[in-house]
């Protein structure tokens, strides 16, 4: 499960590990981010929690945690190990990329743990910011032609985006029109 990380090296803090999925639409040349997962690690606490607080992309809020003890969500917060959030996955946030097919996104967290009963009264927090680079969305194939002159043979090259990409090359001229190749894998 990939998943990016947001450390607090606060000595009362918490660092957050956010799992996520991406999902992506070539044509659309867009991603879907959707988070899955929720883990957290205390820098001194430990024992039976409630997580409160959001999970944003971007900016925008795509999970959020109760606000009450009886809405949180319980985490066994243990120091220096990674202790999984009883979570709900998140919204999923349909991302554009740009036009060469690339894009990063900000992962934030602003969260807070308190003890479920008679535990003390600790707060540990984690409250930060984390870069996540999408896999690149491959994008057109380009098409170049050399000795262009009616009645000649030419040479067209296809150059492709991704290995994957299979392309119709066809031909127009005024009314006349043609296919050369269907959905070829050649070059």
């Amino acid at each position: 499960m990939p998943s990016v990380e947001i450390i607090n090296s606060a000595w009362d803090g918490m660092s957050a590990r956010v799992n996520y999925t991406v999902g992506q639409d070539i044509a659309g040349n867009y991603s879907t981010v959707t988070v899955t997962g929720l883990e957290l690690r205390s820098n001194r606490y430990y024992g039976s929690c409630f997580a409160k607080g959001s999970i944003y992309l971007n900016g925008q809020e795509v999970c959020y945690l109760g606000l009450s003890s009886t809405e949180g969500h319980t985490v066994a917060l243990s120091v220096g190990a990674w202790a999984p959030v009883n979570l709900v996955s998140g919204i999923p946030l349909k991302i554009p990329h740009g036009s060469d097919g690339t894009k990063t996104v900000s992962v934030s967290v602003s969260l807070r743990a308190t003890p479920t009963s008679g535990s003390g009264s600790f707060a540990a927090t984690c409250s930060g910011a984390a870069s996540l680079v999408l896999p690149t969305i491959p994008r057109v194939s380009t098409i170049t032609a050399s000795g262009v002159t009616l009645g000649t043979a030419m040479e067209i090259t296809l150059t492709r985006a991704a290995e994957g990409f299979r392309d119709t090359v066809s031909w127009q001229c005024g009314e006349a029109s043609g296919i050369i190749a269907e959905k070829t894998g050649e070059t």
